[in-house]
């Protein structure tokens, strides 16, 4: 009989440890390295939106950060009035009633964002991290843009440097409650942030093939649109892809850069 309970223990100890370690992350070269050697600071992706690949990646070294054991923090590039909604998606018990809650909550999100930041794969990301959080790991899901309230005569009079202002202080300000901050942005933020990150925020510029991605120009309908090789693809396209490196070949603002094969573009999420 005791050995029955000791065995019955031990199957329920397996069961745990499992779930706990069920979801398994994708290598990224390079990434040990960057994970330790920003340590304290947001660790920040500067894309041109809409593409498969960058999303995915961000999911890869979110997976891995959680995975090691760090509260993590995942910002996305949505304005912080959805954060509610946010909050509400994570703490979905299940994967029908989360994507439930993505679709409804945030429904005035996808109906009005067309470009990339409102993407199938950048729902693919958020469904990712709540399965991390669903397996038990310490992951949190915010957005950090200003405000859709956004006070015109403010940008009249004062253009529009403090909305970028505004969203570095949110990604910095949370890194005394998270580990680790990570962010996917647009590739300019981390270029306005420069003037005045004094080192909280490590942002890698995006260097890839040449390939699609879904974009919104000024004049233009939104939709599927050729992108040219990186201008550092050169440089970087004999090493391992994907994969993340420290560089000083990069623009101002960011301190590395991350590799993906040829994008290929990712349409507006229609729930």
């Amino acid at each position: 009989m005791r050995l029955g309970i000791l065995a019955a223990i031990a199957v329920f100890i397996a069961v745990i440890f499992n779930i706990q370690n069920s979801f398994a992350c994708e290598q990224l070269s390079g990434l040990d390295d960057v994970l330790h050697k920003t340590e304290g600071q947001a660790l920040v992706f500067g894309e041109l939106h809409g593409s498969a690949q960058v999303p995915e990646l961000v999911t890869q070294v979110a997976c891995t950060a959680a995975l090691n054991g760090e509260k993590l923090l995942v910002g996305l590039e949505i304005t912080r009035d959805h954060n509610p909604a946010f909050q509400k998606f994570m703490a979905a018990d299940t994967k029908a009633e989360a994507r439930q809650i993505a679709e409804q909550d945030l429904a005035t999100f996808w109906a009005k964002t067309k470009d990339g930041r409102s993407s199938e794969a950048i729902f693919d990301l958020m469904m990712d991290i709540w399965s991390l959080k669903h397996h038990g790991h310490d992951v949190a899901l915010l957005g950090f843009r200003a405000s859709a309230n956004i006070d015109i005569e403010k940008i009249k009079s004062e253009g529009t440097d403090w909305i970028y202002r505004a969203e570095y202080d949110f990604l910095t300000q949370n890194l005394s409650e998270y580990d680790r901050v990570i962010a996917l942005v647009g590739n300019f933020h981390p270029v306005k942030w420069n003037a005045y990150n004094d080192g909280s925020i490590a942002a890698f510029w995006s260097e890839g093939d040449k390939g699609t991605s879904w974009a919104c120009f000024s004049g233009q309908e939104c939709g599927v649109n050729d992108v040219d090789a990186s201008r550092n693809w050169e440089k970087v396209k004999d090493g391992p892809i994907p994969s993340i490196a420290f560089a000083d070949f990069v623009p101002p603002g960011y301190v590395g850069y991350f590799v993906v094969p040829s994008t290929t573009a990712s349409k507006p999420f229609k729930p």
